[in-house]
């Protein structure tokens, strides 16, 4: 085996251990420590020296990629970070799993092919929560509106996409990781047979961050 191949082998099964880590940690505490990120960082150092020496790019070619990658990842995921979308690890994440992409591998319009996956399946989640709304809690969100007649229309669209009606027995309200509860109003659903909270629903999104990887390789 080429020491090019080793390398490539190698970054693979590193990127799979961080990513692995990375998961369980977040379903598990839907939090990851920076003590994490900074030993990971050390990781990037080493394995972009090793890209740069098994690599035939000049120096500065290989630094300009790097950085244009590096200003890239953190402008993109800054902006994605403030609207909320991303939380910190996630962002840190992204950035490492870019930095570490052999640079043989690597071109720019990965970057703008994982944004359009990434729309692409938060849009299906987000119709898929919709739908689910609208057929099984439809009644639910009426009660609601009614209760709070002042919301507006588009409002009341916008809950409907990114907000469900959880079971208030199955809901740890101290967890708001995992849920944050719109309104502590108790609302009985009789299809299910329980109380439900209006919750807006945060799934891990590094379980998606991670989907979204490999299959950027694949298509």
């Amino acid at each position: 085996m080429s020491p090019n191949n080793l390398f490539y082998a190698f970054n693979f099964i590193v990127k799979n251990i961080i990513m692995s880590y990375s998961l369980i940690y977040d379903l598990k505490y839907r939090r990851i420590p920076n003590t994490f990120f900074k030993y990971i960082s050390i990781i990037v150092l080493f394995f972009n020296f090793i890209d740069f020496i098994l690599s035939s790019y000049s120096v500065a070619i290989f630094f300009i990629i790097k950085f244009l990658t590096l200003y890239f990842m953190v402008f993109i995921t800054f902006i994605l970070f403030n609207l909320k979308i991303f939380g910190g690890a996630d962002a840190k994440l992204v950035i490492i799993l870019f930095l570490l992409i052999p640079i043989n591998f690597f071109y720019f319009s990965l970057i703008f092919k994982y944004l359009i996956l990434f729309f692409v399946f938060q849009t299906v989640y987000i119709i898929i929560n919709f739908i689910n709304n609208y057929c099984r809690s439809k009644y639910l969100f009426k009660q609601f509106f009614m209760i709070n007649c002042k919301i507006s229309k588009l409002n009341r669209f916008y809950l409907m996409l990114f907000y469900k009606f959880s079971n208030y027995s199955d809901l740890d309200l101290l967890d708001d990781c995992k849920f944050l509860v719109k309104d502590y109003n108790l609302y009985f659903n009789f299809k299910d047979e329980k109380f439900q909270v209006l919750t807006q629903f945060r799934p891990p999104l590094i379980l998606l961050i991670i989907i979204i990887y490999y299959f950027l390789f694949i298509i």
